[in-house]
């Protein structure tokens, strides 16, 4: 799911920016779907709210908001690929922890 989180990031820098932007909810959505097919559920709902989250803002912020967001994604994919086991980085990345997982969990407490 990373790789293909990673092509995308890629390729929508390739593109451009102004067309991110303009086509944010279409790009994001598109990902997104992917990436909960590939199990990665928490990562896909964040970047389904990218769009929500450049259209609050002026629209000159909204290159650098955008940048921001994808190096966000960037970084989560690198600690991620680092450290896979890690709980904090499971539960930005992958499905939804059930009930029994979440007690489990003393810091959850």
């Amino acid at each position: 799911a990373l790789d293909e989180l990673d092509q995308w990031i890629a390729d929508q820098l390739r593109l451009g920016l102004s067309g991110f932007i303009d086509g944010s909810s279409d790009r994001c959505r598109r990902i997104a779907a992917r990436l909960v097919d590939m199990k990665a559920t928490a990562l896909a709902g964040r970047i389904d709210e990218i769009p929500s989250r450049l259209m609050a803002l002026r629209s000159e912020e909204r290159p650098d908001a955008t940048i921001r967001e994808l190096g966000k994604l960037v970084l989560l994919a690198k600690a991620w690929r680092s450290a896979p086991d890690d709980p904090e980085l499971k539960r930005l990345v992958s499905t939804s922890e059930t009930r029994e997982q979440i007690l489990a969990n003393p810091d959850a407490r």
